[in-house]
């Protein structure tokens, strides 16, 4: 018994697909009725043809099936990798890969469009990452809350009396250009009063123009940042106009126990209205166990303000490529 296929590997990140095409931009064959010589596989040559008046297709799709998991997902494919078994040879125009959403919207990508891709009998050829990955390899995100016309990038706050120690979802969107055109992805970030009622709000405070990220007269209000499949927090800066030294850490977890940490320096603002700027990067020097020194892929870490007693946040950016790096 030998293999007559060949596999394209491709991941999903989501699970909000209804299927998957796979499809042959030159038109060769990719499923069907084949004639096969396993004589001509051991002499290395062509060992299938199709099979002449039989069905053939040049494209393969994927689908949940009745029973599976599409009841829980809403028919939709689950997050993870798939295989999807076609007929091994040289495309000479390369793949397309559609993933249709059922609501009209198609996400399309190709493989080998320049120089062709060979898929070999009983082996893999991959889609190099997440196939809905569309993000940019390094995404930059600049939370900017002093600006000229006073816009919170968060949206509205809670008000104070309503803010709680677990924290409130605000959604930032990202935009970015995919295949030449706008496109834009929502990130969340939880922000907590903190365990000292470290309450915040966008604020006007003394002696500046414009509205900044104002907490309130306790430490340890927090943030926690959004975790990104297929990249790494390498870094989180904040810029702050106090004139006494303030600094923040990121660690794993918005609540004890916040396990692992790593803090940014103290620093002090030379005045009211020039910020300075204080950041972490990963990997860091950390030299203790307790201590950050990489992040983990994907994964959600949060800033809390050791040291955030009447903070004035002018910029919060966060960082996120696909490699750490040393």
């Amino acid at each position: 018994m030998k293999n007559l296929s060949g596999l394209i590997k491709v991941a999903m990140s989501d699970s909000t697909a209804k299927s998957i095409t796979v499809e042959s931009i030159g038109g060769e064959f990719m499923s069907g009725h084949v004639d096969v010589d396993y004589a001509r596989l051991d002499a290395g040559e062509a060992f299938w043809t199709a099979t002449p008046g039989k069905q053939q297709s040049s494209s393969v799709t994927i689908a949940p099936v009745s029973g599976s998991d599409a009841e829980t997902l809403d028919g939709c494919l689950k997050t993870g990798s798939y295989y999807i078994s076609v007929l091994p040879q040289f495309y000479a125009e390369g793949l397309r890969i559609t993933v249709d959403y059922g609501d009209g919207n198609t996400l399309v990508r190709t493989l080998g469009e320049t120089d062709g891709i060979t898929v070999p009998r009983s082996d893999f050829n991959a889609f190099d990452g997440t196939l809905d990955d569309t993000l940019p390899d390094v995404i930059t995100i600049g939370l900017s809350f002093y600006n000229e016309n006073d816009e919170n990038p968060l949206g509205a706050f809670a008000p104070v009396a309503d803010q709680n120690v677990d924290g409130e979802e605000y959604s930032y969107t990202y935009n970015y250009t995919l295949d030449g055109a706008p496109a834009g992805k929502d990130f969340i970030f939880t922000i907590s009063k903190g365990k000292n009622s470290a309450t915040y709000q966008h604020y006007k405070a003394s002696g500046l123009d414009h509205n900044v990220l104002l907490f309130g007269a306790k430490n340890n209000a927090w943030i926690k940042l959004p975790g990104i499949p297929g990249r790494y927090l390498k870094s989180v800066s904040m810029s702050h106009g106090n004139t006494t030294a303030k600094r923040f850490r990121v660690q794993e977890n918005p609540q004890s126990p916040v396990g692992k940490y790593f803090s940014s320096p103290s620093l002090k603002a030379p005045s009211l209205t020039a910020p300075v700027t204080e950041t972490v990067t990963f990997p860091t020097t950390a030299t203790q166990d307790a201590q950050i020194i990489n992040t983990v892929e994907g994964k959600s870490y949060t800033m809390e303000f050791t040291e955030g007693a009447s903070l004035r946040v002018f910029d919060i950016t966060v960082v996120y490529p696909k490699t750490l790096g040393d």
